[in-house]
């Protein structure tokens, strides 16, 4: 398998023609237009996630009509994390970041409910571009060895 501190330093698409176990020119060529476009698919996904994001923060900063339902929606989480906190700790004291949320303006809160909700989405968009980084390289060592299992058998 190849080392992801190469691939970290390389790049990878460029990691396959450095690596050992890929076998010919062929293989590793392929894996590296493999990456290239899991690459490119994940550059896409990205963009559109946070221009939406940055699209929706602008609108909700301007309008009170569009912040209003992701205000609610971040109102609803503190209420929720105040009933936890009861409950787990059996206090009545409310945390101050809990305070400090329901003293914020509906249009402060729904800037910050669009942030969390696209720093979510690119976070589940950055795993799945590793996940299947690796099976791309896994896919390719096992080509490559199954070529060189065939060669020396023959």
């Amino acid at each position: 398998m190849t080392n992801y501190a190469s691939q970290m330093i390389v790049g990878p698409g460029l990691s396959p023609f450095v690596s050992k176990d890929k076998g010919d020119f062929s293989n590793r060529a392929n894996c590296a237009g493999a990456q290239f476009t899991n690459n490119l698919k994940t550059l896409a996904q990205d963009v559109v996630v946070l221009g939406g994001a940055l699209g929706g923060i602008k609108l909700a900063s301007k309008s009170d009509k569009f912040a209003r339902p992701f205000a609610k929606i971040t109102d609803g989480f503190a209420k929720l994390n105040q009933t936890l906190v009861k409950k787990l700790y059996k206090t009545n004291v409310t945390p101050t970041w809990i305070r400090k949320l329901k003293g914020l303006s509906p249009k402060t809160k729904a800037m910050g409910a669009i942030a969390a909700l696209a720093i979510s989405a690119v976070s589940y968009i950055s795993c799945k571009h590793l996940y299947k980084m690796g099976q791309i390289d896994q896919k390719y060592s096992d080509k490559a060895a199954i070529e060189k299992h065939q060669k020396s058998v023959l």
